[in-house]
C-alpha cells in the first residue's frame, strides 16, 4: 500500500460519448437539455469554505453543498416553473431540493 502509483506506458483516446435520450413519441414538453448535466439550469454562486478548485471554470453545479443554497436564496416558497412562460435558466434550480 502507502504512496503506490501505477503509470501507464500507453495512451487511449476514445470517441466523443453523446447521451441520445430514447424518443418513443412526440414531446410534449421537456425542461433543460436532456445530456445528464445539471449545467443549464440556475446554479447559485458558491460559498467559498466549500470551493472546489476542479469546478470554478467549468461544471459550476459539481461544487459541493450548492443545495444548502437554495433555502438561503428562497427562504419563505419554493420556485414555480410554468411551462411555455418560465426560462428554465433563471426559473429552475439545477437541483431538487427536498425543504425541510
Amino acid at each position: 500500500m502507502g504512496n503506490y502509483m501505477y503509470e501507464s506506458r500507453t495512451n487511449i483516446k476514445l470517441p466523443r460519448l453523446v447521451f441520445k435520450p430514447p424518443r418513443d413519441g412526440p414531446t410534449l414538453w421537456e425542461i433543460g437539455i436532456p445530456d445528464r448535466s445539471a449545467a443549464e439550469f440556475y446554479v447559485p454562486p458558491n460559498e467559498t469554505k466549500y470551493n472546489n478548485n476542479l469546478y470554478l471554470k467549468q461544471d459550476t453545479f459539481r461544487q459541493y453543498g450548492l443545495w444548502e443554497r437554495y433555502t438561503k436564496i428562497y427562504p419563505k416558497k419554493d420556485l414555480v416553473f410554468t411551462v411555455g412562460t418560465s426560462d428554465y435558466k433563471k426559473d429552475r434550480f439545477f437541483a431538487d431540493v427536498l425543504r425541510l
